[in-house]
């Protein structure tokens, strides 16, 4: 039969043009061994199913009355990650 190459402990990103795509299914040697996300880093980010790691923008927190209306509703939308920024966060914590 042919051998199966085993993937290394831990998710790698794979980046393609900007984008991270996770792999989410890793082959370990050990089935009992589990790969746990962060749970902090689940709150505040989410994958896309392209791979791009979706932020939530700053400032909208407190202080919502010197804002005009135009800037709080632009910032209930989600903004990307950059491609370094988000090669770590996926390296390190998804």
């Amino acid at each position: 039969m042919g051998s199966t190459k085993q993937a290394p402990y831990g998710i790698i990103p794979a980046v393609t043009s900007g984008t991270v795509r996770l792999r989410t299914r890793l082959q370990t040697s050990d089935p009992q061994t589990i790969i746990m996300t962060k749970k902090a880093i689940t709150d505040r980010f989410r994958v896309t199913k392209h791979g791009k790691i979706l932020r939530r923008p700053m400032g909208l927190s407190h202080s919502l009355a010197n804002k005009r209306g135009k800037a709080i509703r632009e910032k209930r939308l989600k903004t990307s990650l950059a491609s370094t920024d988000a090669r770590k966060i996926a390296k390190k914590y998804l």
